[in-house]
């Protein structure tokens, strides 16, 4: 396909409303190459949690499209971020996805800048060379009660009118005093639009996350609203119990749709997303009340998901990186006083599942990906009443025809599941001491994952066990 705004018009003025896009919406170069200019490039996106950058010279790295992004906290204790890119010869100055320096310093001739972007050596550049000119480029950043996002345009959006509206229901999660306990990221093998329209809808939840729907409920308005767009008196009675209590919780959706925040109920006995329901965390991040407030339900298109509850929060981050590729990064945060043991109890052969899941290390981790599978099929399905009510996300790009995420998991192509084979290695290992109270979560059922080399896992305390693979993971100590 060659994509052209008149192409792109024609091919949605002809689309049923209901349905999903057509296939080129979701495999084109072409279109891919529009979604970055008109989306990527200009839009706000979620970064990082603030508290990853934790002291003066923490610095993460993310690529946006052709953009490399360096994000820093200075010596001030401010964070800005920066294009990743020496202003002598382009050279990529931060290499790694993290790390912690003293100054910002280009490995191709050593031109060295201070934390807050300033250039403070230049050898050899002559008397007229004036270092005050050739300073890195800023990239637009605002940290929202300890969510950074970034814009790249020049001309940013409007980011006040959402932070204003999110800041009262994040301000009870206190993510300034959050660590990060666990960053996990995949490569998911379909495009940004099909991750989001998996994420968007629970249709599949009970015959694909089986440990998920332990927790999380399959009632569809708890992923959306009514068609009417109110609220039945079940949930209104949850959101004003709340409330009440002093926790923001009223289902809340802008009037194009880019985002959307909720303090929705779990199961009836979950308190949390574990395999039990009770909570994860001893030692809770926030001041979150009633204590059955269940999870707030915050996303941001086109770039973040987010879920935080009363003991812990995750954050998920989506960035395309081919036309039938997406990085999801998922973080998981505690109170940055909450201790955190890693176990695991069985040597994992992590395998790619042959259908597009959200399961993950331990239950409340969410893991999403797919063989090669996801693909748009060749004529479009039709969405869910619900769905179709809840994607509406229409002004990012050609705004009077583009419905951006409108359609379901009937877009997806997957294949028969295969059996999940596990094997597992007795070692031995010195059991770490645990001082306090502990809520150790219980093992996840077999769960077929990619493999993850060996040196992106955490360290880890191997022990044999039979059965599918499972993590008896992250236990997490007043």
């Amino acid at each position: 396909m060659t994509a052209n705004p008149t192409s792109i018009h024609q091919r949605l003025d002809r689309r049923l409303s209901g349905f999903s896009l057509e296939q080129p919406f979701y495999t084109s170069p072409e279109v891919y190459a529009l979604d970055l200019q008109h989306i990527f490039y200009k839009q706000w996106l979620y970064a990082v949690p603030v508290c990853q950058l934790a002291k003066a010279g923490s610095y993460t790295t993310l690529r946006v499209g052709a953009y490399e992004v360096v994000i820093v906290r200075g010596r001030d204790g401010e964070v800005r971020a920066f294009h990743n890119s020496c202003r002598h010869r382009g050279s990529l100055i931060c290499k790694a996805r993290q790390g912690q320096v003293a100054k910002l310093v280009c490995p191709y001739h050593q031109w060295t800048y201070e934390l807050d972007g300033k250039l403070i050596w230049a050898n050899d550049m002559g008397p007229d060379f004036h270092a005050s000119k050739y300073g890195l480029k800023p990239v637009n950043l605002r940290n929202l009660d300890g969510l950074i996002y970034i814009c790249l345009s020049d001309t940013p959006p409007d980011f006040q009118t959402f932070a204003q509206l999110a800041r009262p229901y994040l301000e009870v999660h206190d993510l300034k005093d959050a660590k990060v306990a666990f960053t996990s990221t995949i490569i998911e093998k379909g495009n940004w639009k099909l991750v989001w329209e998996n994420n968007r809808e629970c249709y599949h939840c009970s015959s694909n996350h089986p440990a998920l729907c332990r927790s999380f409920p399959l009632d569809p308005e708890v992923a959306g609203v009514q068609a009417d767009g109110g609220v039945s008196k079940k949930l209104q009675a949850h959101f004003d119990r709340c409330e009440a209590a002093g926790t923001p919780a009223q289902f809340v959706l802008a009037g194009d749709g880019q985002y959307r925040l909720a303090r929705m109920p779990l199961q009836e006995k979950a308190l949390s997303y574990t395999m039990d329901g009770k909570a994860a965390v001893s030692r809770h991040l926030g001041r979150v009340a009633p204590p059955d407030a269940r999870t707030l339900l915050m996303f941001h298109y086109p770039s973040t998901w987010n879920h935080f509850l009363p003991d812990h929060s995750l954050t998920f981050r989506v960035m395309p990186i081919s036309p039938t590729e997406t990085e999801v990064t998922t973080t998981w945060l505690v109170h940055k006083d909450a201790v955190v043991a890693w176990h695991v109890n069985v040597r994992m052969q992590l395998f790619q599942p042959d259908v597009a899941f959200k399961e993950g290390l331990p239950h409340f981790v969410w893991r999403f990906c797919s063989r090669g599978s996801m693909r748009a099929l060749s004529s479009s399905g039709p969405a869910l009443p619900y769905i179709a009510r809840l994607i509406v996300f229409r002004r990012l790009i050609w705004p009077s025809a583009w419905p951006l995420l409108h359609g379901s998991s009937m877009a997806l192509q997957t294949a028969s599941r295969s059996r999940c084979r596990t094997r597992a290695n007795r070692a031995t290992a010195t059991k770490p001491a645990l001082t306090a109270s502990s809520i150790q979560l219980s093992s996840l059922p077999g769960s077929r994952l990619r493999k993850i080399p060996r040196k992106r896992m955490p360290r880890l305390r191997i022990k044999a066990n039979s059965g599918a693979p499972c993590f008896k993971a992250s236990t997490f100590l007043a």
